[in-house]
C-alpha cells in the first residue's frame, strides 16, 4: 500500500486541520469511499475507509 505523507509550512500554519479533512475526503470518496448509510452493514466494506494521519513536529 502506498504511504502519502503531507508537508506543512508551521509558520502559516493556525491549526484548523483542514489539510487533514482534505486528505482524508480525497482519499475516500468515490468507489473506495466510505459505508453509505442504506444498509451500511450487509456488505462487507471495500478500499480505504479509515486513514490514519499522524502529525510530527521536527526542528
Amino acid at each position: 500500500m502506498t504511504q502519502m505523507a503531507l508537508v506543512i509550512d508551521l509558520n502559516v500554519c493556525v491549526g484548523c486541520h483542514a489539510c487533514v479533512t482534505s486528505c482524508k475526503e480525497w482519499n475516500t470518496s468515490g468507489e473506495a469511499g466510505s459505508l453509505t448509510d442504506a444498509r451500511p452493514y450487509d456488505d462487507d466494506p471495500s478500499g480505504t475507509f479509515f486513514n490514519r494521519v499522524q502529525t510530527y513536529e521536527a526542528g
